[in-house]
């Protein structure tokens, strides 16, 4: 009985209908979200929004980055949206990524869990689970450049890299090290954005060079999934970099 659960569960993975990958665009509003403060003398909650949408699309997201002025969110069906930044309304640009890991006309096969620029400058990195591989793009997303594996013995299929980092190199990380995202700082050093799941529900927190360790006032429904980083004009080495988070839950940022 229990092979032929198992069983049937692989077939329907496997076996969802075709996904709508149609590029296109779709109205957006930020609205203002209720959180708790933070709790941390070297962090400032600056604001809370939550994404509205009534595209399907505006969901599942995995992966964040900024993206000449815009936020660049990664979702696990393997689509890119630009997004206005929060405070602003407006139109999310939606399209597939050109090339991915598996069937590019399912779910399973477009399984993309983190996103980076290369830190060469030479375009973009993203992560897949279910056939585990990196994909490099060029800088507009025209087209696949490369692909690395990097399947190992532990990874499950749906259990493999969750985030990537470009300090000193590109750097992995896979689901099992607690890392959700990762971001990297002008200065230097790397920001860790650290989830957990326990039995009141999830809770998160950012990490990073020194003793920093700040505990993030989310929700227990709310799945921290994204991290990016943008430097402040004006501010000292090691300062003045503004993180941005993004929760699964409703889009909340």
């Amino acid at each position: 009985m229990a092979a032929l659960i198992l069983a049937t569960a692989h077939w329907l993975r496997t076996n969802r209908p075709p996904l709508d990958l149609r590029p296109g665009t779709a109205a957006v509003r930020w609205e203002a979200a209720d959180v708790g403060p933070m709790r941390h003398p070297k962090a400032r909650l600056a604001g809370a929004w939550e994404l509205k949408s009534d595209d399907p699309h505006a969901g599942g997201f995995s992966g964040l980055a900024l993206d000449r002025g815009r936020l660049l969110v990664l979702t696990d069906e393997g689509m890119l949206i630009w997004l206005p930044t929060p405070g602003h309304d407006g139109n999310a640009t939606l399209r597939p990524l050109p090339a991915v890991s598996g069937n590019p006309r399912t779910k399973i096969g477009r399984d993309s869990e983190a996103l980076m620029r290369d830190p060469g400058g030479r375009g973009w990195w993203v992560a897949f689970e279910q056939r585990h591989q990196l994909i490099h793009y060029d800088d507009s997303f025209e087209k696949a450049l490369e692909r690395v594996d990097v399947a190992r013995p532990e990874f499950r299929r749906n259990r493999g890299v969750e985030a990537l980092s470009s300090d000193g190199g590109i750097r992995w990380y896979a689901e099992s090290s607690g890392v959700s995202d990762a971001a990297s700082l002008a200065a230097g050093g790397t920001l860790f954005l650290r989830r957990r799941a326990g039995p009141a529900g999830f809770s998160a927190r950012v990490t990073g060079p020194g003793d920093l360790d700040i505990a993030l006032p989310v929700g227990p429904l709310d799945n921290a999934e994204g991290l990016a980083v943008e430097s402040l004009p004006g501010a000292g080495p090691g300062c003045g970099s503004s993180p941005t988070m993004i929760s699964a839950r409703g889009g909340g940022l």
